[in-house]
């Protein structure tokens, strides 16, 4: 296992993350119907796109804080806080909180929320000197159940203006905020940490936890309830998903073996991450992954589990077909677990699939097809008050745009 130490304040090059820009999606009101846009309606900017770029769901208790991006035709976009007291069976009204417009916010590339009993913050990466006009992270900060919002301090510590991008922000049960993300400051992208332990006032110095990664493929954080931290990155050589642990609450780090040893060989980036989630089975943690490979004769989405927080993984199992994609995951305290991801390209297959586990991921029922359009991608699962949640964006055949919710039964 590898050693990580904390980065020092060195300027990088402008190398930011070459990205494909998805589609962004039309903004609903909670729940996935569609609202109308006033000023779609009266025709502004009709050649200009619409819709939700980026969304992120982060779950507490029975709390559900979502966080869209939306961009109406001809504006920039705007980030946008919603927050549920019952799982997502009903919603607060919208609060916009942003000060500074996200830069190209999309799917694979969301702008990120996360929540203590006390605090709500948000993080996202503004236009910059970087590749594509990538450039540094932004966040805003709520201490009254997210009805107001301001600006918090910068977590960065480089202070370069070039993209730092791929980012994620979790939240543990002690009330420390964490976060991840990818930037160049070495000469080359790398996987790079700080945390809060005073609700987002102030942010420790920057660790960088793997000094090469890949160059454009999103992180997920999860936190355990007992001080442990961990980052699901891709690697890059060869391109198999890696986790970076912390048994101390992100003060000191160590990098774990392949969530999976593919050995993938491939010069590029494929544009995906996995999903992360921890359990606890005899009060000890069990780290769950949920990974996607292009290794070929392998290609698809993987399900491995550590009970050691990654320093060695359990033989990965496949969830879906070849053509499964873009995970995601999710524990509940009794142990069950939920994997979803989306397929395209299959046909009738199209759409979002999940799968449940009902003993901390050592057996997995079969797969069910759960949304069918052929649109819907990029699903996220929470965990809130004992239940699933699935969220997900999709658009319809005349290039309107939405995002979803639906509950998930456990077995």
């Amino acid at each position: 296992m590898e050693m990580v130490t904390p980065s020092r304040h060195r300027i990088f090059s402008a190398l930011g993350a070459a990205i494909i820009w998805g589609a962004c999606v039309l903004f609903p009101g909670p729940g996935g119907a569609r609202a109308a846009d006033p000023a779609a309606a009266k025709g502004h900017h009709p050649a200009a796109p619409a819709g939700v770029g980026s969304l992120d769901v982060f779950a507490r208790g029975n709390q559900l804080h979502l966080l869209l991006a939306r961009t109406l035709r001809g504006e920039p976009p705007g980030l946008f806080y919603f927050r549920s007291e019952d799982a997502g069976r009903t919603w607060l009204p919208r609060v916009r909180i942003d000060s500074a417009a996200p830069h190209n916010p999309h799917r694979g590339m969301d702008a990120q929320i996360a929540a203590t009993h006390e605090v709500i913050l948000a993080a996202w990466m503004i236009q910059g000197t970087g590749l594509f006009g990538s450039g540094p992270i932004a966040l805003a900060r709520s201490t009254d159940g997210g009805k107001s919002w301001a600006p918090a301090a910068s977590p960065l510590d480089d202070r370069s203006t070039a993209g730092h991008s791929f980012l994620d922000l979790a939240a543990d049960t002690a009330g420390v905020f964490h976060l991840t993300w990818l930037d160049s400051r070495d000469g080359q992208q790398g996987v790079r940490y700080t945390r809060s332990t005073d609700g987002g006032k102030t942010w420790e110095p920057n660790q960088t936890l793997k000094a090469a990664s890949c160059e454009c493929c999103w992180n997920t954080l999860a936190t355990g309830g007992a001080g442990e931290v961990a980052v699901l990155f891709r690697d890059k050589d060869p391109r198999d998903m890696r986790v970076a642990f912390s048994k101390d609450g992100g003060a000191a780090w160590q990098v774990g073996a392949p969530a999976g040893s593919f050995g993938w060989q491939f010069n590029g980036c494929p544009h995906t991450g996995g999903g992360l989630a921890f359990s606890r089975e005899a009060g000890q943690p069990v780290l769950h992954s949920a990974v996607w490979t292009g290794r070929s004769g392998q290609t698809g989405v993987y399900y491995t589990r550590s009970t050691d927080l990654g320093a060695e993984w359990t033989k990965p199992q496949a969830l879906g077909s070849e053509k499964a994609s873009h995970p995601d995951l999710a524990a509940l305290p009794d142990g069950t677990i939920a994997a979803v991801w989306d397929v395209h390209g299959n046909g009738a297959g199209d759409g979002i699939w999940t799968a449940l586990s009902s003993d901390h991921g050592v057996t997995w029922n079969p797969p069910v097809h759960f949304a069918r359009r052929a649109s819907a991608t990029h699903p996220r699962v929470a965990a809130a008050d004992g239940e699933f949640a699935v969220f997900w964006t999709e658009t319809t055949d005349t290039g309107e745009s939405y995002w979803r919710r639906q509950p998930l039964a456990k077995p």
